[in-house]
């Protein structure tokens, strides 16, 4: 069902180019108007990210009428972008900002390193400081030292941040994930020795590549309903393993994880039963995924069977973005343009990326348009915490909250970029958090949120004794992505 239109003015093509004083046509960057106006607002001792990006998405809203979806000169834009700051309070700004070219620019704001984990070399630590002051620009690195989005993979300027079935360890600096849903897919041995043995790749994949590695295995008993077919086998003539063989391998597999190494359990949504009927694998640092008939096979934060790299992963900081609109309760028209707003200004960190890896990323990247197809990974964080603290979770304010930022980021123009709204694997980043006790009203509008966002975790707390299977059936019906239990 098509979401219903949030920001009306986005509805007009903004202009498609500008033509340069030298008479040169570039294609249109509203980020360009951005950055401007915080590099004025930093002159004129005002910085403030957010305002520079919203200044810049009203400043649009008048260069569509003026230019719809054709050309305009700079010399027009940059008189619109004055006239329309000044007009919005902003008298200071504008005059900076007409003043930008008698003013030298600052030569950088402080850089703030996000704590690097102990595993990372000292070239990781030394990447990410590079990131920061002098990969992306000055309103962006602003608003994630001041929390408002949260840049992921700045210790892998050079890479991608995820890929699906990554073996050169060279392209990619977060993330990989396999593809290994039906495996084993014959009779292999022993189970333990063979899960061992899988495992000890994985965990080599991890470390040689400094990534976290994520392993699929799809739980054996779905009937397959909203699953691809499974691959044959390596000898056609061979049966296929029996699910009892398949099961204690996986649960083998399962005792077996560390830091670097994870996995996700893969369920039928439409009938999980026949899978949760025998036993369960280990649930320690593990989750569940459903696989829904009409969404995709999800294998990692925008990683899936139809979108198999990702591009750069950015947090927006829903309970920053509350606090700034003066808490609960919210004016929810105003706390939802700003989502929508913050969310496209997220999106410019991975237009920087692509762009910097086109020009100085290696070429294996650029191989059957690999950097073209990867998507930039919104990642809603704090939205969990802002539910649990204020009762919200059945009521329309976050599934609309989500709704407004997966449609801001997937219709933004004009830059096309492939872009995707799903959780990392982080508390902060899961859409809610419910205990084992939860009703399936509960579940049920878990689940809305799931589908508002086209992906997403829950995480689901529990204590002993709590019937997990059941727990796991009640999730799958209600539309439930992605759920991992802790304690």
């Amino acid at each position: 069902m098509p979401f219903p239109i949030l920001n009306p003015i986005m509805e007009v093509p903004p202009p498609e180019f500008v033509r340069r004083s030298d008479g040169a046509v570039e294609p249109f960057e509203p980020e360009r108007i951005t950055r401007a106006l915080f590099a004025a607002a930093e002159r004129a001792g005002q910085a403030d990210a957010f305002l520079a990006r919203e200044l810049t998405e009203s400043v649009t809203h008048f260069l569509e009428t003026e230019a719809a979806g054709g050309t305009l000169d700079a010399a027009e834009i940059a008189d619109t972008v004055a006239r329309v700051v000044r007009e919005l309070g902003h008298p200071t700004l504008a005059k900076a900002f007409e003043d930008r070219n008698q003013r030298p620019a600052p030569a950088g704001v402080p850089v703030t390193v996000v704590p690097v984990a102990d595993r990372l070399t000292r070239r990781r630590a030394a990447d990410a400081e590079f990131s920061l002051s002098r990969l992306f620009p000055r309103e962006l690195v602003a608003a994630h030292a001041e929390g408002l989005i949260a840049i992921g993979g700045l210790e892998a300027p050079m890479e991608l941040a995820g890929l699906v079935g990554a073996d050169d360890a060279g392209l990619v600096g977060e993330y990989a994930a396999d593809d290994l849903l039906d495996w084993p897919p014959r009779h292999l041995g022993d189970s333990a020795a063979v899960a061992g043995q899988l495992f000890q790749v994985m965990r080599e994949r991890a470390h040689v590549g400094d990534v976290r590695v994520l392993g699929h295995c799809r739980l054996p008993g779905d009937d397959g309903d909203s699953a691809p077919a499974p691959a044959p086998a390596l000898f056609p003539a061979e049966p296929r393993a029996e699910a009892g063989y398949v099961r204690d391998t996986l649960i083998a597999l399962s005792k077996k994880a560390d830091a670097a190494v994870r996995w996700h359990w893969h369920l039928s949504a439409v009938n999980p039963d026949a899978a949760l009927a025998g036993p369960l694998p280990n649930l320690a640092d593990a989750e569940f995924v459903f696989d829904h008939p009409k969404r995709p096979v999800w294998l990692g934060p925008g990683l899936s069977r139809d979108s198999k790299s990702a591009l750069i992963r950015v947090g927006v900081n829903i309970e920053r973005l509350l606090e700034m609109v003066g808490g609960w309760p919210a004016d929810v028209d105003t706390l939802l343009h700003k989502a929508a707003a913050l969310a496209r200004f997220a999106k410019t960190a991975g237009h920087v990326k692509q762009d910097w890896l086109r020009k100085h990323g290696p070429a294996r990247l650029r191989e059957a348009f690999l950097l073209d197809r990867a998507a930039v990974v919104i990642v809603p964080l704090g939205l969990s915490a802002i539910i649990s603290r204020h009762g919200l979770l059945n009521s329309d304010a976050p599934r609309l909250l989500l709704a407004a930022i997966r449609q801001a980021v997937e219709t933004d123009r004009p830059r096309q970029i492939p872009v995707v709204v799903d959780s990392d694997w982080t508390d902060a980043g899961a859409l809610v958090e419910l205990p084992a006790a939860a009703t399936r009203n509960d579940w049920k509008a878990a689940g809305q949120l799931c589908g508002a966002a086209n992906g997403g975790l829950v995480i689901c707390r529990t204590g002993p004794g709590d019937d997990i299977a059941e727990i796991l059936k009640i999730a799958g019906r209600a539309g439930i992505g992605r759920v991992r239990f802790t304690t």
